[in-house]
């Protein structure tokens, strides 16, 4: 298995005859190898439509290149001069006029994938609580911008599962409007966000689950740690903003705003958390 997702060509072999469910068991538990089963599954998806449509088979050297691309810049995380790049990388790949329609088509699957991959938002800091202050500002600053503006949960919960959050989110009982939700990468792994809005008021809701903290993926600070292990609430103000940790069965939830600790504390049903 080791030798195998060192290359990950046995991916695109299995997933070529099929081998889906092969596919799946192989790389369970594996983040790199899930990671990249997804990448060429989509890659190769629509590259079978785009195949299908255009009567015009994609040249194999082409497909392997824009995949490598995509991952790399999935891996970069930077969306300035991705477009650029990727032309030069087709236009290099295409040294006969005959590979032109198959390119095309490559070209506007590279892209789009790229779009989905580099909206997927930068790292925030391994603290909890750091991370939650970070996210805050980052909503604030946007606008309230969102990976899925969204109120059904039904829909939120698929968003976060197809981008990486592996556990099942939690929906607090919140006096306030629920905006839609993002995922967020902490140390590379993936987590879910939810906004919400309260008479102007922005509150964006971060989740962990407690196996990231017990392997060091997310860190805590002792008090906040202490106070939710001995009272189940931890509240810090500063700079006109409340933080509000508590634990919710094996999720660790972060809520900030710049509403006063009692207003806060006001829109959740503490009781109920």
């Amino acid at each position: 298995m080791e030798k195998m997702n060192d290359s990950f060509d046995w991916i695109s072999e299995a997933l070529d005859s099929g081998n889906e469910q092969l596919v799946s068991e192989r790389t369970a538990g594996d983040k790199r190898a899930e990671r990249e089963a997804r990448i060429i599954g989509a890659v190769r998806a629509t590259m079978r439509q785009r195949r299908d449509v255009l009567r015009t088979p994609v040249p194999v050297q082409l497909e392997r290149t824009i995949r490598m691309a995509i991952a790399a810049e999935a891996d970069a995380r930077q969306q300035p001069g991705v477009l650029g790049r990727l032309r030069g990388i087709v236009a290099s790949a295409l040294p006969r006029p005959s590979f032109a329609i198959a390119g095309l088509a490559s070209l506007i699957l590279a892209v789009a994938s790229l779009v989905v991959l580099t909206q997927q938002p930068t790292s925030l800091p391994s603290n909890l609580s750091d991370a939650a202050m970070t996210m805050y500002t980052d909503v604030v600053a946007s606008g309230g911008d969102v990976g899925l503006r969204s109120s059904d949960k039904n829909d939120l919960r698929a968003f976060f599962a197809n981008h990486g959050v592996d556990f099942e989110v939690f929906f607090p009982t919140v006096a306030a409007e629920l905006v839609g939700g993002s995922v967020r990468s902490i140390n590379g792994q993936d987590f879910p966000v939810l906004v919400y809005r309260n008479a102007g008021h922005f509150i964006s809701l971060l989740e962990v689950d407690n196996d990231a903290i017990e392997t060091s993926v997310v860190s805590m600070d002792q008090t906040a740690a202490d106070d939710v292990e001995k009272s189940k609430w931890h509240w810090a103000s500063s700079d006109d903003r409340t933080l509000f940790v508590w634990q919710s069965n094996s999720i660790m939830c972060s809520v900030v705003s710049d509403l006063a600790v009692n207003e806060v504390s006001a829109l959740f049903s503490l009781e109920v958390l």
